[in-house]
């Protein structure tokens, strides 16, 4: 029974060196897979950290033009309530003016009537 015993253990050794070239195959083919896989591992966090890096500068960029474009708002706010201020005080001026020479128009009517009244009384007393 020592030779069902060693033949137990023939098929089994050649069992587990059937295993081993297997493993050693499985290795192989790991070990070529991480020899692609690593420059390619390497390529991608490359383009990840330049994705990054570009994306802080296009935030960056965006957030300079939101400013900018908030400041320009700004400016045209500014510059619509300047607008208005100076409509209404255009307003004012004409209002003003229309008044003066409401007035004006007045007191030339009051010196024509004077004026006529005072040649009247000239000529009155030249013929008395």
């Amino acid at each position: 029974s020592s030779r069902e015993l060693e033949e137990e253990l023939d098929a089994e050794l050649a069992k587990m060196q059937e295993k081993l070239a297997e493993s050693t195959a499985a290795n192989a083919a790991l070990s070529a897979q991480l020899e692609t896989i690593g420059p390619q591992l390497t390529s991608l966090e490359a383009s990840l950290t330049e994705s990054r890096q570009k994306l802080k500068e296009e935030q960056k960029l965006r957030r300079a033009a939101e400013q900018a474009q908030d400041e320009a708002d700004q400016r045209l706010r500014e510059m619509e309530q300047y607008q208005q201020n100076l409509r209404e005080e255009c307003d004012f001026v004409h209002e003003e003016l229309a008044f003066k020479e409401n007035e004006l128009d007045e007191s030339k009517m009051e010196l024509e009537v004077e004026k006529q009244r005072l040649q009247d009384e000239l000529t009155a007393v030249r013929e008395a």
